[in-house]
């Protein structure tokens, strides 16, 4: 089983290709160099390290993207082996409150599954939205 597995998924590139137990394989290089987002855009790095399934986002989350989001984030919360979901908002530009419903449906499956949750590296504006909605219990300052 593979346990730093990582993939880029920006939109419109959604080239996810599982690996056995659900494990995405090795990040691949997008043929361009490394991407940007442009703007309306998200790219979601996702990856597990043990029990830990980590997320990074860049980008907006909006309506646009957060069935994009959900997506990727998802397949931490159902696997078996995973224990916490970190999710990393740092180069995040941009969270609509569509963005921030996508993070509550995240939440709540996080929590059927019993997986913990926490929101990592929160960017100002987006905390403040975070704070409001009562989720800055999940964010955690690395």
């Amino acid at each position: 089983m593979e346990q730093n597995s990582r993939k880029t998924i920006p939109t419109g590139l959604c080239d996810m290709h599982p690996s056995s137990h659900g494990r995405l394989n090795q990040h691949r290089s997008h043929p361009a160099g490394p991407v940007t987002p442009r703007a309306g855009q998200l790219i979601v790095l996702i990856w597990w390290d043990g029990v830990e399934f980590h997320v990074s986002c860049r980008g907006e989350i909006d309506m646009a993207t957060t069935d994009q989001l959900y997506s990727a984030v998802i397949n931490g919360v159902t696997d078996s082996d995973t224990r916490c979901i970190r999710i990393d908002l740092a180069d995040v530009t941009f969270l609509s409150a569509a963005g921030l419903r996508s993070l509550v449906r995240i939440q709540a499956a996080a929590q059927e599954h019993g997986k913990a949750l926490q929101l990592l590296r929160v960017p100002p504006l987006a905390r403040r939205l975070l704070d409001i909605a009562g989720l800055d219990r999940l964010c955690r300052s690395e």
